[in-house]
């Protein structure tokens, strides 16, 4: 297999690419060596190298994230998100304005995800340490995400206001495909 073949291959890996889509990317970058191969090729380094997961699972390249190191976030409030892709998707609706919390996945026996598998237990300890007055949780509306939410809720319910945006988040469908104004307007709403 030669070079070409063997990265169309790799690109093909990634969701939403496939084969006959990742020999295109890679014929494209190859035609655009110096103006995209090239940077691209330094910030995919970059991001293996100096990409850190914080303390709320947020990605980024210092630890405490962005999010977590803001002195205009609300200390009081967080968002709990099952991925970092709905973290990114409540942070586009410019909605919320606390801290986040990411789950890593959602509750799902028949996958093998238990609780010990969430990150759930650094979510209790951060409501404890910071005297978290409201959660708000954020998670797909799917019966993984339902669970997962009244799971929660039965753990944090003396010590802790748990809310959920759900007014226009239709059932089953993920976070990231949701328009800003969705979220909005069920961040407005939430219970």
């Amino acid at each position: 297999m030669n070079l070409i073949e063997s990265a169309s291959k790799l690109l093909g890996k990634i969701p939403g690419i496939g084969l006959r889509s990742g020999r295109r990317i890679a014929l494209f970058l190859l035609k655009n060596r110096s103006t995209l191969l090239v940077p691209l090729i330094a910030n995919l380094t970059d991001l293996q190298n100096k990409i850190t997961k914080c303390k709320c699972g947020n990605l980024d390249d210092k630890d405490p994230c962005y999010i977590c190191s803001s002195d205009t976030r609300d200390r009081d409030t967080v968002c709990v998100v099952d991925s970092i892709q709905g973290l990114w998707a409540v942070e586009r609706s410019k909605e919320f304005n606390g801290t986040y919390h990411v789950l890593d996945g959602l509750l799902s026996p028949i996958n093998g995800i238990g609780v010990a598998e969430l990150n759930l237990q650094s979510l209790q300890n951060r409501i404890a340490k910071n005297q978290v007055q409201e959660v708000i949780l954020v998670l797909n509306s799917s019966t993984e995400g339902c669970a997962t939410m009244e799971y929660i809720k039965s753990v944090l319910q003396s010590s802790v206001k748990c809310s959920s945006p759900r007014i226009g988040i239709p059932m089953g469908c993920d976070l990231d495909y949701i328009d800003d104004n969705t979220i909005s307007a069920a961040f407005r709403g939430r219970d």
